[in-house]
Order: structure tokens, then sequence, then C-alpha cells
């Protein structure tokens, strides 16, 4: 390119492997071809010192060899864009990981038009539709299950991942560095954080039993925390899938002791902000998606109406609970539809308001009275 100036910064590979020369741009580059957005993209992801430059890399090679490296940006419209999307799913690849091989091509348009090389970005073609969110969790026996298939030394790394919440990587590039026993926390740097952000981890008694017996194979001045202890690496690669089919739960990943350790303190009770700073999660769109919140907002808004309606009939001066019948069988009319309807209808509720009432109490009564929390004097007032 003899119209351009560049400065090279050269990293590991040939072309866009591990050992590309990333060119930096300082004059416009003439033609601009998708080997020069190629080289801004990768460059930008090391300046900005983003973790995935791998996961960048490979992207960035599924795109070159469709195109090809040569080939003029102004070439590179929304059918082509199209055709690629196509050729990648007979590939067998996912949508979701089309998608994000597309938004990398997209960013570097948009790279493009910053450093005054282009005018404008072409239309991209609509996004493909992806996969809903996995929503894997284990339940503790499945939890015991597994563990007992596993070698001791990937028990380890599961009881770590089942009590803490901690992504796959943190927990086994742990170092005793980061273990304080003596002040009963870990400390995980923001540099092996995903979210850049340290957080602390109390050392609860599983925790503590899990640490202790990794001590005790500690070997030397090794300072990782978790180790194979001598299982082959093919071997400790096979340990967690056959673990899962003895256990009669194929298809388990690691990265599931994540969502459920993150449910499971929202079920304790444990205050969303605590949870959310125990696991490392930035945002609450995780909780939405791991659908482990609207759970015990569900159940307790049966219960939060009941109480309401119940309260309001005592204002009125009635004592029956909202929406009982006086049936002759002594039976409790919640769940009849009639008898709900009549109930909403006593309050002078509007149409919209009594139809939402007949619904929750007509899922709330098709609990057990003891998870509706009614005592026996309220199943005795009902009646």
């Amino acid at each position: 390119m003899d119209a351009t100036a560049t400065a090279t910064a050269t990293t590991e590979g040939e072309g866009v492997g591990p050992r590309a020369e990333l060119e930096v741009f300082t004059t416009l580059p003439s033609p601009v071809t998708l080997h020069t957005l190629i080289g801004a993209y990768l460059e930008d992801y090391e300046v900005r010192q983003f973790r995935t430059l791998d996961t960048a890399r490979g992207r960035v090679a599924h795109l070159a060899a469709f195109f090809g490296e040569r080939r003029l940006v102004q070439e590179i419209a929304a059918l082509t864009i199209r055709q690629y999307q196509m050729a990648r799913l007979r590939e067998g690849a996912a949508p979701a990981t089309i998608n994000r091989e597309t938004s990398a091509l997209s960013r570097m348009f948009r790279l493009a038009v910053q450093w005054a090389w282009l005018a404008s970005i072409p239309t991209f073609p609509g996004r493909l539709r992806e996969s809903p969110p996995r929503q894997g969790f284990f339940e503790h026996r499945e939890y015991l299950a597994v563990r007992a298939h596993l070698p001791a030394a990937y028990r380890d790394v599961l009881d770590f991942a089942y009590y803490s919440g901690w992504r796959k990587h943190e927990i086994l590039d742990l170092t005793w560095d980061e273990v304080d026993l003596l002040g009963g926390v870990i400390r995980l740097s923001p540099g092996r954080s995903k979210t850049q952000v340290g957080r602390l981890l109390p050392i609860s008694p599983p925790l503590g039993a899990v640490l202790k017996r990794r001590k005790a194979k500690r070997r030397g001045k090794d300072g990782k925390v978790f180790s194979r202890d001598g299982v082959t690496v093919r071997a400790w690669r096979r340990a967690w899938p056959d673990a899962c089919r003895s256990a009669g739960v194929p298809g388990r990943i690691i990265h599931d002791c994540r969502r459920t350790a993150a449910r499971n303190l929202i079920r304790a009770g444990v205050p969303e902000r605590v949870a959310m700073t125990l696991t490392g999660h930035k945002t609450r769109s995780i909780f939405d998606r791991y659908n482990i919140v609207n759970e015990r907002e569900l159940f307790s808004a049966g219960e939060q109406l009941v109480a309401y309606l119940r309260a309001k009939g005592g204002r009125n001066g009635k004592s029956k609970a909202i929406g009982a019948s006086s049936a002759p069988n002594g039976r409790s009319a919640c769940g009849r539809g009639s008898s709900e309807r009549s109930g909403a209808r006593a309050h002078g509720l509007p149409g919209a308001q009594r139809t939402a009432v007949v619904q929750a109490l007509r899922a709330f009564c098709h609990r057990p009275a003891h998870a509706r929390g009614i005592s026996g004097k309220d199943r005795v007032e009902s009646r």
C-alpha cells in the first residue's frame, strides 16, 4: 500500500491468525479492502485491551474465508452478507455465532467511517433468530449424583462452583495469593474478572472444606489452588460429560452451577444486590434471564392479594375470607369460578381488575394450603 503510512505491531501468527501483523493507518489506505478493516478491527481490540481477542480472531477467520481479504469493501453489501449468513448456516454454525460474526463485520465498517476511510456503512440484513438463553440448573440431588461419578480433584472444582457461583475460568485460575484463610475470604482481582471488577467471596464451611482438601494436595510452591492431581488430560476432559451421563443428566455444563447458585441465593432470601455482588453480575438483566426472581415474586403475589382482600373484607364487616363459599359440604369454594367472580364483584372491582383478581385467585388456590401460607384457623374460617 504505497499511499499508506503504517505503524505495525506484530503478534503471533500470519494473516488473520494468532501471529497477525496489525496495521495502524495514518492516511487513507487505497484501496480499502476487507484486509484493511480486519487490521483496524483487531488493532482496536488490542488497544482497548479486550479480553476476547482470540474470539475476535476466530470470527475474523470465518469472514476472511468467505469474502476474501483482498475484496474491496464496496463489494460487500446486504446481499453478500445474507449469502454469508446462509453459507454459515449450511456449515452448521449456530445463529448466535453467525450474528456475532456479522456484528464484527459491522464494527469493522463503523471503524472505517470513524477513521474517514468510508463515508457510510452498507445496509445489513436482519439478524438471525437465536435460540433462547440456556436455562440449565442443578437440583441438589442432581449435583450430588454428578459429584459421585467425578474424580476427587474434579469434585473440588464442582463443589467450589456450586457454592460460589463463580465462572469456570475464575475457579480454575484461582491462586493461593487470592485466598485469605485467616481472614476467611477470597479476593478475586479485577484483572481476572470478566467484568474487570474485583470482588470478595466469604469462605463458607463447604468452601472451607474444599480449600482444606486442596491445601493438603498442594505440591511445593504451586500457586494454583486447583489441579488435576495426576489425572490425565484426556481423562479430565471426559470426566464431566461421562459423570453427567452416568448421573442421568446428560448435557449439563459447569456453568449451570453459576445459574444455580444465583437462584439459590435469591430463594434463600439474600437481597438481590448482595447476590449480584457475590456472583459478580453487574446488571439485573441476567437475573431476569435466569428467571430466578419471578418465582418468589409470583408465589408471594397470590398471598399478598388474598391478605389484601381479607383485610378489605374485614373493614366492610365481613368475616369470611374473600371468595369463600358457604357450601353445605364444608368445602372451600377457592378455585371455583362462580364464587371467585361473585367475591370479586361484591367488592365493586371494575371488569378488567375483576378478571385479573379471579385469575390470580384461581392460580393461588390451586396450590396446597401450606404453600399458600393459610393456617388451620384460616381454613376453618373459610368453610
